[in-house]
């Protein structure tokens, strides 16, 4: 339900007689009728009950003004703000000359580093330069020496070749015993002799003129007897032993000879044999021939068993 407000009552104005002297002036308040000298309105706000009227809705300022302090300013002397400026004045160039003193020690550094830094790059790049023509000049070598070596191993066939055919008509002869005392050569007739002899015994007619050259060559002895050749089929009375008889082989024929047969009794091969200057074995009688001709072969036959 709406409020009725109603306005304040107007207060009843009274006359009263002010003392105004010759100076004051009446001054005129309104409708209301009331006249105030000017005196009077100098000290309007007083203690006098009938002026100290006050309204249901005028705030009461008075009360409100007596809890207002004045703040009061320090007063600050000149000479101590000048000191304080010159000392700040001298914290700041003190502080800029430590500054430009770091800021120069600074540089310095920063430009020996960087001289530093400059020779370590001339050197890697020169360590890298050096490096690549290394890799370059080794691969070049690399691949100069597997030419060298395709080269050296045909030379070689070729040298090996060469010695095959030169004995392929050749025969040796081992543990045959001097026919002379120590220290006397014996005749090339004598050896002739032994060969024909050894011919008569295998049934092979045997002239001078098929033997070309005749000569020993330094070996082992075998003392122990067999009945297979020795040298009673030779005509030698001396006591009997066991003579072989095989093709000439070259140096590295001989050698893998050798490897061949140390192959043949690890593994366990029937056959291990050389026709014509060549090296070959067999597994079993039934089994294919297997040619040797040099260690690689050996290796091969390792790794597949």
């Amino acid at each position: 339900m709406p409020l009725n407000h109603s306005p304040p009552k107007t207060p009843i104005m009274t006359k009263q007689t002010i003392p105004t002297t010759a100076n004051d002036a009446p001054v005129s308040s309104g409708e209301t009728g009331r006249f105030i000298t000017a005196s009077q309105s100098a000290g309007l706000v007083s203690d006098s009950p009938l002026q100290q009227q006050h309204y249901d809705s005028e705030p009461d300022l008075r009360s409100a003004l007596s809890h207002i302090t004045e703040r009061k300013k320090r007063k600050h002397d000149g000479g101590e703000d000048l000191n304080m400026m010159s000392q700040i004045k001298d914290m700041f160039c003190r502080f800029s000359q430590e500054q430009e003193k770091r800021f120069e020690s600074l540089h310095t550094s920063v430009n020996t580093i960087k001289e530093q830094n400059d020779e370590l790059t001339k050197s890697v790049d020169f360590m890298s330069k050096t490096y690549d023509e290394f890799v370059s000049r080794i691969q070049q070598l690399e691949s100069e020496r597997k030419d060298d070596k395709k080269y050296i191993q045909l030379l070689e066939d070729r040298v090996e070749s060469l010695e095959r055919r030169n004995r392929a008509s050749g025969i040796e002869i081992r543990n045959v015993p001097k026919t002379t005392p120590e220290r006397v050569p014996e005749s090339k007739e004598e050896f002739c002799k032994l060969v024909k002899s050894m011919g008569t015994t295998l049934k092979i007619k045997i002239e001078d003129s098929d033997i070309k050259d005749v000569y020993r060559l330094s070996g082992k002895d075998f003392t122990k007897p067999q009945n297979k050749i020795n040298t009673t089929h030779l005509g030698l009375l001396n006591p009997s032993r066991p003579v072989y008889v095989s093709e000439a082989l070259t140096s590295k024929s001989q050698k893998l000879y050798y490897l061949a047969r140390n192959f043949q009794k690890v593994n366990e091969y029937s056959f291990c044999w050389t026709s014509r200057g060549i090296v070959y074995l067999r597994k079993e009688v039934q089994s294919p021939l297997i040619k040797i001709e040099s260690e690689a072969d050996l290796d091969h036959l390792r790794s597949i068993k």
